[in-house]
């Protein structure tokens, strides 16, 4: 790699920041520093000043910035985005309350549905219809639009959803209304449904144009902090920002559709996860990451990567499944199959009435952080649970940047978990650990169980900073056997976006049952939404440097929802094909299908990527980092596993290399700790990925 092709990425999530830098000579470089809820932009400054000290590479040397953050997902969980209106068909403006019939608590009658993200007195009506095959059934009123922008401003509004009836199919009086926003609103963030989510489905598409504009503001002022952090260092690289489909797009791009930010970090972890898994030839492996807040679960089948086309967000569980549906906010958009809870290290741990142990989802975040961090945290967690059980080292997190005080834990343990259930503090701090374990568990069975997998078919390859520390006791329960944890796991997201491909998408609404199908007009509409992919991405039609991947997106005859298949074929051949894989797919995630009823196709979807030509670089560097620790074989401390407290060995990756070794045992990485119970015969691969065999 010739000087200058300086890469650097980071992850900012809501407890820790992780940087990397991979230099001219193929050096990794790391640097994980605490988030903070003053200022997201604090902490990537320092960790990006902290990683270049380490190297001799200048600021001007950095050519590339893909970056991963949680800034559009906690606008949502915390309901602090944007003062948001809504423009929708008259007689349409309770579709966000109305939602589906669908509920994630069947049995529960005192179940609430989450709040809409617009208030019900800036959902405002706007004159027009459009008919169900695109016909103008009433003209679009445009002075009425002007009024209903003039009413927005005494109501501080600072973004607008528009999203009418039918736009999909015939997208002409959103446009138009856009027009006028950005005419007569300039200040306001405006987006159309069309060009967020051009697909059938009312209540997913203006949810998803509604939390599209909610994140607009809040991701517009991130991205204006980093670009002041970049020039203020003497950076000018190429910046671009992970999506929930897996992968980059130009920042530029990104602020135009921020909903496509969310489960940004997440889904490069899975990346991240994806190419390590590859290159230890497993195939077959559930992505586990845990990190200060969240807890997320995600698949890998046969290689590649499980996405869906729509998933919920700001749920008890969010998901990406239409089965589970409405624990939260629908959106219809591509996304990594990710299914996350909130239980991570900083999780508060509470005691109900009924002496129950509840582990989140309220997180003790970077600051004050968990009470062992002496940061102002008086609070119990998950992370003081597991340093009052011997797991975590008082001096390791993060290279000691932040000192652990386990009297500290102790006593929060105790106040808020022993005492009110009338139990030993380590009896407490081990039901705190089992309850966390239980609740991440729920985030795994969502993207197996539920799918139909079995989850002791596949390996558990766990990261983030908490995962590894509750990995093996995870996989007894599930009674996985194989557990692969790489090199700086602990920064796995941030080393997924150094391997992620650019990638941009197209959806296009359309209507055709099978026998209508004309595979010719199929093609040219593929080959059109192809040619505007490469200009996005390239800049020119000339697409030779872009791989192309065809998607339709096909249902039963009248059925309520519809599954994406790739489209093979696109001559005669479509027909047959196109039945017999829906067929198939039906029955893999729904049990059934039914052979003899007509299918139609509802929309087609085409993802545009570059060649992913700096994995393998990324993953020999990742495999000669070392966690910068000399070994010291000899040292142990006492760890407690449930039934008593035993002598558990510290050690390194070098420690084992060679042969199989038996456990317990204790890794403390800089980026992560990795705890290894008793059963369990560890080795060392010669990509210096850890291999845990769970007896």
């Amino acid at each position: 790699m010739p000087l200058g092709k300086v890469r650097l990425s980071a992850d900012t999530g809501g407890t820790f920041t992780d940087i990397l830098l991979l230099d001219a000579d193929g050096q990794l470089f790391a640097r994980k520093v605490s988030s903070s809820t003053e200022s997201d932009s604090r902490a990537l400054r320092d960790g990006i000043s902290g990683v270049l000290e380490d190297t001799t590479a200048t600021p001007g040397d950095v050519s590339e910035f893909p970056h991963a953050t949680t800034v559009a997902t906690n606008a949502v969980l915390e309901r602090s985005g944007a003062q948001t209106a809504l423009l929708t068909t008259e007689g349409f403006c309770d579709v966000l309350e109305i939602g589906r019939i669908r509920l994630p608590e069947l049995y529960n009658p005192l179940y609430v549905k989450p709040k809409p993200l617009v208030e019900r007195c800036l959902r405002l009506p706007v004159p027009e219809r459009m008919g169900s095959e695109g016909q103008i059934l009433k003209p679009l009123n445009e002075d009425a639009v002007i009024d209903q922008l003039k009413a927005m401003r005494g109501e501080g509004v600072e973004a607008v959803a528009i999203a009418l009836l039918n736009s999909w199919i015939n997208p002409e009086h959103e446009q138009r209304i856009l027009e006028l926003v950005r005419s007569h609103f300039p200040e306001a963030f405006a987006c159309a449904s069309y060009t967020i989510s051009p697909k059938i489905g009312e209540f997913e598409r203006t949810s998803t144009a509604v939390v599209n504009a909610y994140v607009g503001p809040v991701v517009k002022q991130y991205a204006d902090a980093i670009y002041h952090i970049l020039e203020t260092l003497g950076m000018t690289p190429s910046m671009s920002a992970m999506q929930s489909s897996g992968g980059l797009v130009s920042t530029k791009v990104a602020l135009d559709r921020p909903v496509h930010l969310l489960e940004s970090g997440p889904a490069a972890g899975v990346v991240g996860a994806h190419a390590v898994a590859t290159g230890a030839n497993m195939d077959d492996c559930i992505a586990f990451d845990m990190g200060g807040t969240t807890a997320k679960a995600s698949l890998i089948e046969g290689g590649s990567v499980h996405q869906s086309t729509e998933f919920e967000v700001g749920g008890g569980l969010s998901h990406g499944s239409g089965m589970l549906g409405q624990g939260g906010y629908p959106l219809s958009i591509e996304a990594i199959d990710i299914a996350e809870v909130g239980a991570g290290g900083g999780s508060i741990v509470t005691v109900d009435e009924g002496g129950s142990i509840n582990v989140g989802p309220e997180s003790a975040g970077a600051l004050p952080g968990p009470s062992c961090y002496g940061l102002g945290g008086t609070k119990a967690t998950v992370t003081d649970a597991n340093v009052v059980l011997g797991y975590i080292d008082p001096n390791r997190i993060a290279g000691g940047a932040i000192q652990i005080d386990h009297n500290r834990a102790v006593e929060a343990i105790r106040r808020d978990v022993a005492e009110p259930l009338g139990i030993d503090v380590v009896e407490a701090a081990w039901a705190v650990h089992q309850v966390a374990n239980a609740s991440m568990i729920s985030a795994i069975k969502a993207v197996t169980v539920r799918r139909g997998r079995d989850p002791r078919d596949f390996a558990l390859l766990p990261f983030g900073g908490s995962g590894p520390v509750h990995a093996a006791e995870i996989a007894r329960l599930l009674e996985i056997t194989r557990i692969l944890i790489p090199p700086h796991s602990g920064l796995l997201s941030a080393v997924g976006l150094l391997i992620a491909d650019h990638k941009s998408l197209k959806t296009r609404g359309i209507y055709l049952p099978l026998p209508d199908l004309d595979p010719q007009t199929v093609g040219s509409l593929f080959e059109e939404e192809e040619a505007t992919l490469a200009t996005e991405l390239l800049g020119s039609s000339h697409s030779d440097a872009l791989t192309f991947e065809r998607y339709v997106d096909v249902r039963y005859l009248g059925q309520g929802h519809e599954i994406s298949i790739p489209l093979v074929h696109t001559d005669e051949r479509m027909f047959d094909t196109l039945r017999e894989d829906f067929n198939q797919a039906h029955k893999q995630e729904y049990g059934h299908a039914f052979d003899d009823r007509d299918i139609e196709i509802v929309s087609i979807r085409v993802s545009a990527t570059t060649s992913r030509a700096n994995t393998q670089a990324v993953l020999s560097a990742l495999s000669q980092t070392t966690d910068g620790q000399d070994s010291k074989p000899h040292e142990s401390r006492d760890a407690y596993f449930g039934e008593e407290w035993l002598e558990t060995r510290l050690v390194t990756r070098a420690d084992l290399r060679g042969g199989k070794h038996e456990s317990p045992m204790i890794l403390s990485e800089y980026d992560a700790t990795i705890v290894i119970p008793p059963g369990c015969n560890v080795s060392v691969d010669s990509a210096a990925n850890l291999i845990i065999e769970v007896t």
